[in-house]
């Protein structure tokens, strides 16, 4: 697929612009940013990473009911203009292939399951982060809440502590180890946001115990996020 690095900047400048839904710039902390629609989910591809720094999502009453199991079609991304990590990279690594946009929210069609576990939309988690704990009970709290209110935006993505100091997995590639992961719940029509940032090594406690706010994520992000 050709895209300019042009198109590719302005594609990121302009991610939200439709009213009522956010508008997320990227971090000045990484070189490349590559932003993607995946017909269900967007995302912000960083290369230095191979991974997103966020992906974003708006989750509906409706696409919670249960219509298809998952089925593991874990894949490179060709739409990863420098290409995306790939299956033997996260082999004998010891970390799960982490999904950010969660293939649970996207059980009500074969198709949207599927674009779930293209490996642009992975980042290297511990299996205790990625299986049980927090991260799992956020994972089904984007559920719950869309059922509340009918819909509800969830932005996630990796944090990392030290850009000079982070460790990295791959064969092919170096796909970097975030410390943690936020995620972000928002639905405008009932003024409801709740932020959280969970790390990787300690994600035991109850999801509470890791609520934060917008503001604290932003700045150890560098990501800009304005919720309409």
């Amino acid at each position: 697929m050709k895209k300019s690095f042009l198109c590719i900047m302005m594609s990121i400048l302009f991610v939200g612009i439709l009213i009522g839904k956010p508008k997320i710039t990227h971090s000045d902390k990484w070189v490349t940013h590559q932003y993607c629609d995946k017909k269900y989910y967007e995302i912000c591809y960083v290369e230095e990473l191979e991974q997103p720094e966020w992906v974003y999502y708006n989750l509906t009453v409706d696409e919670t009911k249960d219509v298809v199991k998952r089925k593991d079609t874990f894949r490179s991304d060709p739409e990863i203009i420098t290409g995306s990590a790939t299956n033997n990279d996260y082999l004998n690594s010891g970390y799960d292939k982490g999904h950010l946009a969660n293939c649970d929210d996207f059980k009500f069609s074969e198709d949207a399951m599927n674009s779930t576990f293209l490996l642009s939309n992975m980042s290297p988690q511990l299996p205790q982060f990625n299986r049980r704990g927090a991260w799992r009970e956020s994972e089904k709290y984007g559920e719950e809440l869309a059922i509340r209110f009918n819909d509800i935006d969830i932005i996630t993505g990796p944090i990392f502590l030290s850009a000079k100091q982070i460790e990295y997995i791959g064969d092919k590639n170096k796909i970097a180890i975030p410390d943690g992961y936020f995620k972000i719940f928002y639905n405008q029509e009932n003024n409801f946001l709740e932020c959280y940032i969970i790390w990787q090594t300690d994600c035991t406690k109850k999801l509470d115990d890791y609520k934060t706010s917008l503001d604290i994520i932003q700045k150890m992000t560098g990501l800009i996020i304005l919720l309409e």
